[in-house]
């Protein structure tokens, strides 16, 4: 006794339900004669019309949008940045990012423009990676010592006469503007942003 497989085309399963297999069973095949497709559209295949042509002349592609395929079809119209002179494409309130169209990083002292949930790239990976979110610009929390087993990233941001570091702890982003640290912890620090 043999087992029969699908009748829809590439599928090699065995069939189970008149001549389908379970994945096939609740679809119907073209009602073209002879053909193993399934249907699309109107009883029919992509093939046999199930799906409207490219209106365009001569093009036998199937249609994606208002009646043309991706070839022949509108491209999006992306609107220039309203400066006078710049060629750049607009972000948000018509403007590029150079021109004000984009929201810089919410980690204080971070100068790149956000791309996802108010963050850069680079922070937004480390958030990723250590923590769900970060606190708005300005947020001030300082470090207290119950806080060090919390923390899991030391990065600094600005280096100027005294470092500005930013510290992910217990699940949070802070900015922390001055800390008294001791020889070891100094050395720590050292390290990890070598």
């Amino acid at each position: 006794m043999s087992i029969r497989i699908c009748q829809f085309k590439t599928c090699t399963a065995p069939a189970s339900y008149h001549g389908k297999c379970d994945s096939h069973r609740m679809r119907s095949g073209c009602m073209v004669k002879h053909c193993p497709n399934q249907v699309y559209a109107r009883k029919l295949c992509v093939k046999h019309g199930g799906k409207q042509q490219c209106q365009a002349d001569g093009c036998d592609a199937n249609a994606r949008r208002h009646g043309f395929c991706c070839k022949h079809g509108q491209k999006p119209v992306k609107k220039p940045c309203l400066v006078e002179g710049c060629v750049k494409f607009a972000h948000s309130r018509r403007f590029c990012a150079a021109h004000g169209g984009s929201r810089k990083c919410r980690v204080d002292a971070c100068s790149t423009f956000a791309r996802t949930d108010g963050v850069c790239h680079r922070h937004r990976a480390l958030l990723n990676v250590h923590c769900d979110k970060i606190e708005p610009r300005g947020a001030g929390v300082k470090l207290d010592s119950t806080c060090y087993g919390g923390i899991t990233f030391v990065e600094t941001l600005v280096y100027s006469g005294e470092s500005l570091f930013g510290i992910l702890v217990c699940d949070k982003a802070y900015t922390i503007d001055s800390v008294d640290l001791t020889t070891e912890d100094s050395m720590i620090l050292d390290y990890l942003l070598m």
